[in-house]
């Protein structure tokens, strides 16, 4: 495995698709580059690109130029890092109080003897 493919491995671990994750590392290597450009080096059609180019938009990964040729430059990647962290670190917290909540409701869930009189 290249180092490419691992960054692109590590970066869908995060969430991204196999084609975002790509793109991003095209936008990281090429620096502020035009969706045109993006359309040749990935292979890609150009209605895919603009809608991965979209999705990392809304998820602040990538930032368009107001110039026209709009380009795009990939967000730094301490910067999108620490973000997903943080996404990560919410939900962590949210699935934490849903446990809570489902131990309040049904005290008796955990208790050994419960669990064995519903399976026997």
């Amino acid at each position: 495995m290249t180092d490419r493919d691992e960054f692109i491995a590590h970066l869908q671990g995060f969430g991204l698709t196999e084609q975002e994750a790509q793109l991003y590392f095209h936008l990281l290597a090429l620096g502020p580059t035009t969706s045109s450009s993006l359309t040749e080096a990935l292979s890609v059609d150009h209605e895919d690109i603009n809608r991965l180019l979209t999705t990392l938009i809304e998820n602040d990964m990538v930032r368009p130029s107001l110039q026209s040729p709009t380009t795009y430059v990939a967000v730094e990647l301490n910067i999108v890092l620490e973000a997903a962290m943080q996404h990560c670190a919410s939900e962590l917290a949210g699935y934490e109080g849903e446990t809570a909540r489902v131990y309040r409701v049904l005290p008796t869930a955990s208790s050994p003897s419960v669990c064995r009189r519903e399976h026997v």
